[in-house]
């Protein structure tokens, strides 16, 4: 063998074996097999090895959730993320500090293929924005039946509101209550003032077995300063009412003041009522506020 063939055959030795700077196949937006347990039971999903997008660290992400329905949730407790492990008990349990950080959650319910998945992004004015990315019409899919997911963590000072829009994916079970009888009363401060005043607006309600997410946009009329309350948030239901343990207080209340609980409960089958409470004040000359609201179903599906 002459030494230009010896070398030609070389070269051609480490190109095939993928050596010397041979080509990997690029992944083509679908889902990797995964693995399964002799049991037959399929591995748990996928969990991020630290990694970031921008502001938010991602805890999972994968294609095979045992939730089947689109859900959004926006947990500020860890009893609360113990409540959505039990739906997907695969679920990691994660190293989550809720004083400094808020889970997003996202499920997007089944697909017939492969080649979808959830993305969760942050706007640089901090609005979340959930949705869901299709698979190209000419691309080669697996045909398996699979449950798009993603799980992050938003770092957030305090309680401050999440702000987050969601594409039409994540919206088919979601209801629509508007509120047509409301008020909320602020308590304390130096001169020990009081004031009461009326509460306006609408709530988006979304279900998944013992978990609601209910959104806010509430609006206090009639006041001397501007009462908002817009924020997301996910509590845990027994029986025919539910707990939201911690939330945002907007500015409902004026500091300082504490963080808003919500109990709320179903009546009938189209109307909600929720009672709201900031607790006793957590400082001397410190605020406090209650209030009480009802909402009635307006459409089946929130637009």
């Amino acid at each position: 063998m002459t030494m230009q063939t010896l070398i030609i055959a070389t070269i051609l030795s480490l190109l095939l074996s993928g050596g010397a700077g041979g080509c990997r196949t690029k992944n083509l937006n679908v889902p990797p097999r995964q693995s399964q347990s002799s049991s037959g039971q399929k591995a748990s999903p996928v969990e991020s090895e630290n990694q970031n997008s921008g502001n938010l660290k991602v805890i999972a992400q994968g294609f095979h959730s045992t939730i089947t329905e689109p859900f959004v949730a926006v947990i500020r407790d860890k009893d609360t993320y113990a409540e959505l492990m039990k739906l997907d008990p695969k679920l990691p349990n994660g190293d989550i500090d809720f004083k400094t950080n808020v889970v997003v959650a996202a499920f997007l319910g089944q697909r017939n293929t492969g080649g979808y998945t959830v993305e969760i992004a942050q706007s640089a004015n901090g609005e979340i924005r959930v949705s869901e990315t299709a698979p190209g019409k000419d691309v080669m899919l697996p045909q398996m039946i699979t449950a798009p997911f993603k799980i992050v963590s938003v770092p957030i000072e305090g309680t401050a509101p999440i702000s987050i829009s969601t594409s039409d994916a994540f919206k088919q079970s979601a209801q629509l209550y508007r509120i047509d009888k409301g008020s909320f009363t602020i308590s304390g401060g130096f001169a020990g003032r009081t004031e009461t005043y009326p509460l306006t607006g609408k709530l988006q309600v979304t279900r998944l077995g013992n978990l609601i997410t209910v959104g806010f946009a509430v609006v206090g009329s009639g006041t001397t300063r501007e009462r908002l309350l817009r924020d997301v948030a996910t509590g845990v239901i027994t029986d025919n009412s539910f707990a939201i343990s911690r939330m945002s207080r907007g500015s409902l209340v004026d500091p300082p003041t504490g963080d808003l609980r919500v109990t709320g409960k179903f009546v009938e089958t189209n109307r909600l009522t929720l009672d709201l409470d900031t607790g006793g004040a957590i400082v001397p000359d410190g605020y406090q506020g209650k209030g009480t609201i009802e909402a009635q179903m307006v459409a089946a599906k929130a637009n």
